[in-house]
């Protein structure tokens, strides 16, 4: 296994993400959708999606540490006698994680092999996988964009709609050009909404694979070496 091939994946992910960005600032894509954009939606995507993958490089970085720690687990079965590790030798090879509190769980447990405790492990990684959250938030807010969008180009109808007033001929310019602003807000806010939200749900795939990992690791360690250690385990303390 790849030391650290977790967090060499996502860090490939934001090279390119971070690539396509400079391409885009040098085309002067960026520029244009910012400053189309006066609800400043695109803005708060741009920062929502800064913020959440300083966050997804925190996790990746704890999975990829919950990986390596399985290692170490095999390489302790591989050094010991099968029959002869106790809780105290994973507690000494393996720092304070979701994969040593599994392992001390089941010694606790004094009960064959209950893989409700590898699910419930899971899911406690699982569940810190905002990334999913923040994607659909996104597009969401690109979604919102387009709405306030379209209110800003029918604006001045919806007012004179209202109020039973008409056009000056010499407002018309204005008008139009409000109208051309509105639409434009509408469809830059979607476009950064879908990209971004589109970029966040890679990471959050990149991370997703290192849980699956883990899962099929553990089960398999499980299953085929903790099993008998802890049969062995429960009737020497019977």
């Amino acid at each position: 296994m790849i030391p650290h091939k977790l967090f060499l994946s996502w860090l490939l992910y934001i090279i390119i993400v971070i690539f396509l960005f400079i391409i885009s600032w040098y085309a002067g894509y960026l520029q244009i959708i910012t400053a189309n954009d006066p609800t400043y939606i695109t803005y708060g995507i741009i920062v929502l999606f800064i913020l959440t993958e300083i966050y997804m490089l925190s996790i990746h970085i704890i999975a990829d540490k919950e990986l390596n720690y399985i290692t170490h687990i095999n390489k302790l079965f591989e050094n010991k006698e099968n029959l002869s590790i106790s809780k105290n030798d994973f507690k000494d090879m393996i720092p304070q994680s979701s994969v040593q509190k599994y392992i001390t769980n089941l010694y606790d447990l004094k009960s064959p092999v209950n893989m409700n405790l590898l699910h419930a492990m899971a899911d406690n990684l699982q569940n810190k996988n905002y990334g999913w959250f923040m994607s659909d938030l996104m597009i969401r807010l690109g979604l919102l964009g387009t709405v306030v969008g379209l209110i800003i180009s029918f604006m001045p109808f919806i007012e004179r709609a209202f109020t039973g007033g008409s056009f000056d001929p010499k407002q018309i310019q204005g008008i139009i050009s409000e109208l051309f602003q509105g639409i434009a807000a509408a469809f830059f806010t979607t476009a950064a909404g879908i990209i971004f939200g589109t970029f966040t749900s890679i990471s959050s795939r990149i991370y997703d694979s290192g849980i699956h990992a883990i899962t099929d690791k553990m089960t398999c360690i499980t299953e085929l070496k903790l099993k008998p250690l802890l049969e062995n385990h429960n009737e020497k303390n019977q």
